[in-house]
């Protein structure tokens, strides 16, 4: 959104911030004032179940990928996993279509929500977020809110989504202007 950054922190919930690192589990709907974030999948994230993967990153000349490789939902469930990816360039690669400079990338999305986050058997509770908002109640991208499981997706403010509405999806966006 024109800001010029220079660091960032990959969050175990599903996001990146940029101001400071963001612990907070249960996500918010966008806009917002209080976090500034590309969340390719804010939600209630627990990497330490034995099944469970973990979130590796790649820096490369031009780009940084991070992956929620296979990821559980607290508290440390691993009965059904996430695998999801955000890749940001500098707008030059050929890695995401030109014009663009962030893209989320799904693989199978097996869940919602968590049990801190009113979660019961990985639905339900308080949704799981997915967009970009720079923290101002002003800028912002909101792809939607997931909280069931299915297919259901009525766009990014109606009612609450089902995950596989994500299963095998790619979004891109140039969140520079």
């Amino acid at each position: 959104y024109g800001d010029t950054v220079n660091q960032m922190f990959i969050n175990n919930n599903g996001n990146v911030s940029f101001l400071a690192p963001n612990a907070v589990y249960t996500a918010d709907s966008f806009p917002g004032v209080t976090n500034d974030m590309i969340a390719p999948f804010w939600g209630d994230c627990d990497t330490r179940g034995p099944l469970s993967g973990v979130v590796y990153y790649k820096i490369g000349n031009d780009f940084i990928a991070i992956q929620w490789d296979g990821v559980g939902y607290f508290d440390s469930y691993d009965d059904k996993l996430n695998t999801f990816q955000l890749i940001i360039t500098n707008g030059q690669t050929e890695m995401i279509p030109s014009g663009n400079n962030v893209s989320f990338c799904y693989k199978d999305m097996q869940w919602t929500t968590g049990d801190a986050s009113n979660g019961s058997g990985g639905f339900g509770g308080d949704p799981a977020t997915v967009g970009v908002n720079k923290g101002d109640a002003i800028s912002f991208i909101q792809i939607g809110r997931f909280d069931q499981p299915g297919s259901a997706y009525d766009g990014p403010f109606g009612s609450y989504d089902g995950i596989d509405a994500l299963d095998n999806q790619y979004f891109y966006f140039n969140v520079c202007n």
